[in-house]
């Protein structure tokens, strides 16, 4: 072949190459624009379909809706929950820090063996009606602020409440009226007679000379079904410190005006004496810190109590279990 004829036939190659490559870039771009097409097309047919289908569209919306309507109502459950908690957190804290100011060291034990005293019971009747009365004074030795309870027993009372409250003996209200005002008046003179003692010691000897204090108040525990209890707490400051406080108690059987005795609290033949000793013992096990160790030895006839609805209430005077910082200690018995 010469060489005319090899030029000839490498441009017809060339050319067709170049006529292939025209050919296949046409059917590409052929295959894109369909292939838009194609998805155009699709998503018109999704258009259509929501178009021709609106009530399952709005069953959607209407689960959509029910499905926030729940969670809503669950968040408003859960926040309604934690402020409860959070109110009765803040309410059980104020009750928990109020009863330990006011029933510091008063435990509560249930013993068994109680005698048919309706402790526990609603009231079935009413009490007695009770007074106060006062005596407030104050001069250079001493100053006075006494209140204690005194038993009416005829007249209309001054609490129209109680108008239909039992009718007591004369003997009986007045008996134990004197009892009370008695040890209230000696307990009150005592300080007087010390106060002017000292007094006179201290003019005679130049030392400052502080008044001293008398006073007393009282509550009444229990008065209902033929039963008095009155707790009267005496307070006096003859120098020193601190002053001294006294709890003094003071049970009835209304009937008969009669002292009620612990014993008489219990069935006969029941070691009441035992029970309360271990309930209290364990009562101290829970807080050895505050009680002296070894001292309680355990009660006896003369251990003083007092009555309440929720039991009977055992206590020991100032220092006599525990130190001054303590306080009076006081054990509850359930009944």
């Amino acid at each position: 072949m010469g060489k005319k004829s090899k030029i000839i036939a490498l441009s017809i190659l060339i050319i067709g190459l170049l006529v292939l490559a025209y050919n296949n870039s046409i059917h590409n771009e052929g295959g894109v624009e369909k292939s838009i097409e194609k998805d155009v097309d699709a998503e018109k047919d999704k258009i259509k379909s929501k178009k021709d289908t609106p009530a399952e569209d709005n069953s959607n919306e209407s689960n959509l809706e029910e499905e926030s309507k729940e969670n809503l109502k669950e968040k408003s459950e859960k926040k309604l929950w934690k402020e409860t908690w959070n109110k009765s957190e803040k309410e059980s804290w104020k009750m928990d820090k109020s009863e330990a100011k006011s029933q510091c060291n008063v435990y509560k034990t249930c013993i068994e063996g109680c005698e048919n005293t309706p402790l526990n019971e609603e009231s079935k009747g009413k009490g007695v009606q009770i007074e106060s009365k006062e005596l407030n004074y104050s001069n250079d030795k001493v100053e006075v602020n006494i209140k204690f309870p005194k038993i009416q027993w005829k007249g209309e009372p001054k609490d129209k409440s109680q108008i239909e409250a039992p009718i007591i003996k004369e003997d009986i209200a007045l008996k134990i009226n004197k009892e009370i005002e008695d040890y209230t008046m000696a307990f009150k003179n005592n300080i007087e007679k010390g106060a002017a003692k000292y007094k006179e010691k201290c003019d005679n000897s130049g030392n400052k000379f502080n008044v001293q204090v008398a006073k007393s108040d009282y509550k009444v525990t229990y008065n209902s079904d033929n039963i008095l209890s009155i707790l009267i707490e005496y307070y006096e400051y003859t120098g020193g410190a601190h002053g001294m406080t006294y709890k003094i108690n003071f049970n009835y059987y209304i009937d008969t005006g009669d002292k009620i005795n612990l014993s008489s609290l219990f069935k006969e033949g029941f070691n009441y004496k035992e029970k309360i000793d271990e309930s209290i013992k364990e009562s101290m096990s829970k807080h050895p810190e505050i009680y002296f160790e070894d001292k309680f030895q355990g009660i006896n006839d003369d251990t003083s109590f007092y009555i309440t609805k929720e039991g009977v209430v055992i206590y020991f005077p100032l220092y006599e279990i525990a130190p001054y910082s303590t306080g009076i200690p006081e054990f509850t018995l359930s009944l």
